[in-house]
């Protein structure tokens, strides 16, 4: 088996360039895996999806209550690279205000966070007034708090999966580490927030309906919803 550390340590990245220069048939090899980077690392992270979606739908069908209906949002899996795309973790009757999410901040694939996202486009505000955090605090390792995410924190060490040494934890045997350290930490988001989050959007709802302007219909961020 490679020994990971040896490969991208200076040393192992001295011998790799060795071998390449050695023979011209090997340099036409890099040459070409250089041409086909994108669709490997494409290819590892949608496969590492997949599973890690599969995951949280175990999960939450062995944790669902009678009349809970929670739902897995995979945006990410067809856009990879796209900023803003998320694996979304939520219930029906959130209507897309507030989910458990897992995305990136930055350009390519990195920066990658998890925490409590809020639709902040379509609320203009966060309606937690910090309850959210407070739920998690103590439960999660300390998280931060913007407009768009009452709670969140870096997916470390798991951040930045355009990072060769992340991909490489992302494929093959390491694999199964980073679905269980992803999966436990939005399932357990998830858990402790989940009759909070249904309590904010239940007071939410019924100002909407109590409010002349509400009527009629209003667009949410995962399908339509009648008030």
């Amino acid at each position: 088996m490679i020994d990971e550390d040896m490969i991208f340590s200076y040393g192992g990245q001295d011998a790799i360039e060795r071998f390449i220069f050695r023979r011209e048939d090997h340099v036409h090899l890099a040459l070409g895996v250089l041409a086909v980077q994108q669709r490997i690392k494409e290819r590892i992270i949608k496969d590492f999806l997949r599973e890690l979606e599969e995951e949280l739908r175990k999960g939450i069908m062995k944790d669902e209550k009678d009349g809970d209906s929670w739902k897995v949002v995979n945006e990410l899996h067809a856009s990879p690279f796209e900023r803003y795309a998320y694996i979304y973790l939520m219930k029906e009757n959130w209507h897309g205000l507030d989910s458990v999410a897992l995305g990136r901040e930055y350009r390519q694939a990195r920066g990658f966070l998890f925490g409590v996202w809020n639709n902040f486009k379509e609320l203009k505000r966060r309606l937690d007034d910090g309850k959210i955090k407070a739920a998690l605090d103590g439960r999660i390792q300390s998280g931060n708090t913007s407009d768009w995410w009452p709670f969140w924190r870096w997916a470390d060490p798991y951040r930045d999966w355009d990072d060769p040494r992340t991909l490489a934890c992302l494929y093959g045997e390491r694999k199964g580490e980073a679905i269980s350290f992803l999966s436990e930490a939005m399932l357990t988001i998830a858990e402790n927030v989940e009759s909070v989050i249904d309590n904010i959007v239940e007071d939410y709802e019924k100002k909407q309906h109590a409010a002349p302007s509400s009527q009629g219909k209003r667009s949410c961020a995962f399908g339509i919803a009648t008030m």
